[in-house]
């Protein structure tokens, strides 16, 4: 057969053409494990994240019901002033946004065991549980955000293009199923409880559990992983930790 000559851009290099598999691979290669290990911390959190229905359905079981939009108000409202001061110290550090993660997912335990504890069934239980919740995302939503952006990968793959946006909409992706499955879980858990006779308080035992293990993992990979390395850290400008990123 005849020679067929390659194709060239523009620029005078060749056109690297990859297959959809050849590509995948390509794309996973460029994920560093520090972004692997944020992502798990991060997905394993998320299971802590179940929609706000189930704790409107407890609610309504110790409350009256013209009280709960005062549940939101106290949730909005506490993120509303506290997300912004703690997302500008996390950023002083890697250490300082670990130690607020995990005083993050210490008060979330708190809101589950003030939602799911027949000690605290009440419209004071009800109240302090909104505000933990609030005080956890303040501590945690942007600066989990920010710890997975921190170690996604940039440049250029032959083949593939930039790594910027594809790392972007494969990480919301991923997540997206975790919240699904969370919810999932929630439901499950929220039905046997109720069957024992318990009410609707499973989930917020599961989610509990869930920040459990999210808070060990960060502990894990901060000693013994790649979380407690800044220079892992991937700059925007095009450099990581003092060097060109790859």
């Amino acid at each position: 057969g005849g020679w067929v000559a390659p194709d060239w851009a523009a620029g005078g290099e060749p056109v690297v053409r990859l297959s959809a598999v050849e590509k995948a691979v390509a794309i996973l290669k460029a994920f560093k494990p520090a972004y692997w290990q944020a992502l798990l911390v991060v997905a394993v959190l998320y299971f802590a994240r179940f929609d706000a229905s189930f704790l409107s359905l407890r609610a309504k079981a110790v409350m009256p019901k013209t009280l709960l939009p005062m549940l939101t108000l106290i949730n909005t409202l506490i993120q509303m002033l506290l997300t912004a001061p703690l997302a500008r110290l996390s950023g002083a550090s890697v250490t300082n946004r670990n130690r607020l993660l995990l005083v993050g997912f210490a008060f979330m335990v708190v809101a589950n065991a003030c939602f799911g504890l027949p000690a605290t069934a009440s419209p004071a239980g009800m109240f302090a549980g909104a505000a933990c919740i609030g005080l956890h995302m303040a501590l945690t939503h942007a600066i989990t955000i920010s710890m997975i952006s921190s170690y996604m990968p940039t440049g250029v793959i032959p083949g593939v293009g930039k790594l910027s946006g594809t790392a972007v909409s494969f990480t919301d992706l991923l997540l997206g199923f975790v919240l699904a499955a969370s919810n999932a879980l929630a439901g499950v858990l929220a039905d046997k409880s109720r069957a024992a006779g318990l009410g609707n308080v499973g989930c917020f035992a599961g989610g509990a559990a869930a920040c459990l293990l999210s808070g060990a993992l960060l502990l894990v990979f901060s000693r013994w992983g790649d979380l407690a390395r800044p220079e892992l850290i991937v700059q925007r400008g095009g450099r990581r930790g003092g060097s060109k990123a790859a």
